[in-house]
């Protein structure tokens, strides 16, 4: 195995951990009021959170966009209608199927629990508003204080990337055209677009989801398209790409959550994916880490169980071993939690893989 696809193998884990991170429930932060020359557990436990869930971990999401993209359009030398159906043809098994079924699971356990508490009542009022097709595509919301947006997910939230990287596929034979024949200057001007937010809600969507999911999905594909290696391309930037990554994530922190950070933050994004592969293709290289294939392969299934009561679970048993509450302990809990969760998933995966391997080849689209 080359380096380049042991880069991508290596990192499915350490992103996939990242998103957790971004999951983890937390309290509320003050990142503006903090003296940096006498922190307190509250500052402490602000930056920590910041870096969590709202700066460091934010490469994971884009990341795996981009190796999507490179991945989908690997070895294409030309993209023929044939290609592109047979493509959809096996993303249907991949994507589409686990997209359903852990959405339609997702909506009957929560069923489940608001019949146990008597609330089904608001549960069926609340799904009748909404309408039953909307646990496919914009069932929950959250939002971004910063921009006073508001952003969209299926019933199970963290699959929204999985929706928008089937948006994607759909529009691959557009990404490629534009791609092929506008060589990098088609990269840049969605690169543009995705600083600058452009974008807008069209029936229950906030076109800046896709927009993220394009640029970051052409991105890599770019590379495949082009018969370019992404891990030596990187390395050309390895330095500017470095110093602009630490530069901005630490800008980003500290401004967090000003206007200032709205310009800031996506440089970061960019400059830390590539500095992510160059970091991970550097340590492989030199024999310093080891891919290990359970995590690997089991990461598609934590992405898509760690939600579905695990997380919460995970730290109510932290709650129980370590019943206290100030900033030290809060923080403590706060950066085990995500490990404690994916130790889970892992066992479970690990379970069904040796009892029930047909079933969950099914729910985790022949990633088994």
């Amino acid at each position: 195995m080359n380096l380049q696809s042991k880069t991508i193998d290596f990192l499915r884990f350490p992103l996939m951990l990242m998103v957790i991170f971004i999951h983890n429930p937390h309290l509320g932060i003050d990142m503006q009021n903090i003296d940096y020359t006498n922190l307190t557990g509250e500052g402490i436990y602000s930056i920590v959170v910041t870096l969590g869930h709202y700066t460091l971990t934010h490469i994971a999401v884009p990341g795996f966009f981009m190796f999507s993209g490179f991945l989908f359009f690997y070895k294409t030398s030309e993209f023929t209608h044939v290609q592109y159906f047979n493509k959809l043809k096996k993303r249907i098994k991949t994507l589409f199927i686990p997209y359903l079924l852990w959405n339609t699971l997702f909506i009957s356990i929560s069923w489940i629990i608001a019949m146990k508490n008597g609330e089904l009542v608001a549960f069926w009022t609340n799904l009748s508003d909404k309408g039953i097709f909307s646990i496919f595509w914009n069932h929950s919301t959250w939002g971004n204080p910063l921009e006073n947006q508001i952003f969209y997910g299926p019933a199970l939230v963290p699959l929204w990337f999985l929706r928008d990287l089937i948006l994607s596929i759909i529009l691959s034979p557009i990404i490629y055209y534009l791609v092929k024949y506008t060589k990098i200057f088609g990269i840049i001007g969605l690169g543009f677009l995705y600083y600058f937010n452009i974008g807008f809600v069209v029936e229950g969507y906030n076109l800046n989801q896709l927009i993220c999911a394009v640029f970051f999905f052409a991105f890599g594909g770019y590379f495949s398209i082009n018969a370019k290696n992404l891990v030596l391309s990187f390395r050309k930037v390895q330095i500017f790409s470095s110093l602009l990554a630490v530069t901005s994530l630490v800008f980003s922190v500290y401004f967090y959550p000003t206007k200032i950070f709205n310009y800031i933050y996506p440089i970061y994004v960019i400059s830390g994916v590539i500095t992510m592969v160059n970091m991970a293709s550097f340590l492989l290289e030199r024999n310093k880490v080891k891919e290990i294939e359970l995590l690997s392969k089991a990461s598609f299934f934590v992405y898509l169980s760690h939600t579905v009561l695990i997380l919460g679970f995970s730290r109510r048993c932290l709650n129980i071993i370590i019943p206290f509450d100030n900033y030290i302990v809060l923080t403590i809990k706060y950066l085990i939690t995500p490990f404690l969760c994916a130790f889970i998933c892992i066992v479970l995966y690990s379970l069904l893989r040796k009892f029930m391997p047909k079933f969950l080849a099914i729910i985790v689209g022949g990633r088994s």
